[in-house]
């Protein structure tokens, strides 16, 4: 009869250290659309250039820098940035931008291509708010094709939620 009893609560114990082993688990988030929010647009700031033109690049940080003919004056110059709102664990990525032709207001054009971006898309969201950001290169011709003035485009950025 000892027996009995001892394995009568050992079968008890047992039990409640079974139950005791499990945790409530909660489903997931179900996925909701990314709400995207527009931050600013990229800036070159101001540059001179010469017979020969070159480039202005902006990374994704703001720091600008030119080649070939073209030289920088003042500090100003951002990134392209948007404000991304998804449920943590979202994969987003960015279909790749066309070139954009940007046309002044005193006439010319000039080509930019946006070809960087932070973070680097694809990438999961590990907050419900992201800051991202894009560097690009505006090509600038001479100053004949190029005459001095504010130049702009409208392009579309499209994001992809997976």
């Amino acid at each position: 009869m000892r027996h009995h009893k001892a394995f009568l609560i050992l079968v008890v114990t047992g039990s409640i250290m079974l139950f005791s082993q499990f945790s409530v688990m909660a489903q997931e988030h179900p996925p909701r659309p990314i709400n995207i929010t527009f931050g600013q647009g990229i800036q070159f700031g101001t540059f001179y250039h010469g017979p020969l033109g070159g480039t202005v690049v902006v990374t994704t940080d703001g720091t600008r820098s030119s080649t070939g003919d073209v030289f920088l004056f003042g500090f100003t110059s951002s990134p392209l940035t948007f404000l991304i709102d998804a449920n943590p664990g979202t994969i987003i990525s960015v279909l790749p931008i066309p070139q954009v032709t940007l046309t002044g207001t005193t006439g010319g054009s000039m080509t930019m291509d946006i070809d960087s971006s932070d973070p680097i898309t694809p990438f999961v969201a590990t907050t419900s708010s992201t800051q991202i950001r894009f560097g690009g290169t505006l090509n600038v011709a001479n100053p004949l094709a190029n005459p001095p003035g504010s130049y702009s485009a409208t392009f579309f950025v499209t994001f992809n939620q997976e």
